[in-house]
């Protein structure tokens, strides 16, 4: 009798303990994150070698290597993105610029550009495909790889131009 008893008052001891339930509520947290955009967040100078004027012309190349680095924060963009140079100048005194681009970071994404003289046509350094953008890191570093064509006829003195680099979205390809 003892047994059942107990189990019986057990019971009651439950049943006591479940009788009320408390009162629960809900709530939601949110947060709207915003596209931190997209930039040059670096670009050196190129500096070349100095160079003597030669009967044949002669190539100058690069002091320290030059670079430019592409910041992208947009979030889940669908854009990929295309980096041109131009020279601001239409040529360069008669000397042929030239960037050999290379890809040295996010290089299974972007795509480095052809090699070319630069001129008042942008030409394209870097781009990442639309159908790409969304593999990319946040950091695209591309290795210019300058060289400096001067010809025969070209006078003894310093020069110096100006590359004006443009980022942009898009390049709509696949």
């Amino acid at each position: 009798m003892k047994k059942i008893s107990l189990v019986v008052g057990l019971a009651t001891i439950g049943v006591l303990a479940l009788g009320d339930s408390a009162h629960a509520e809900e709530t939601t947290a949110s947060v709207e994150v915003k596209s931190g955009g997209m930039k040059i967040s670096n670009a050196t100078n190129i500096t070349f070698n100095d160079v003597t004027v030669s009967k044949d012309g002669t190539t100058a190349n690069e002091k320290e290597a030059s670079s430019i680095s592409i910041e992208d924060l947009r979030g889940s963009s669908s854009k990929g993105w295309t980096l041109t140079a131009k020279l601001k100048d239409e040529n360069f005194k008669g000397m042929g610029l030239k960037l050999v681009p290379a890809i040295e970071s996010n290089s299974t994404v972007a795509t480095a550009g052809t090699p070319e003289n630069l001129n008042a046509e942008p030409q394209t350094v870097a781009s990442v495909a639309d159908n790409k953008i969304k593999n990319t890191e946040f950091d695209t570093e591309v290795s210019l790889n300058a060289k400096l064509n001067v010809p025969a006829t070209q006078l003894a003195t310093n020069y110096t131009t100006t590359i004006v680099w443009n980022l942009s979205e898009g390049p709509g390809t696949e």
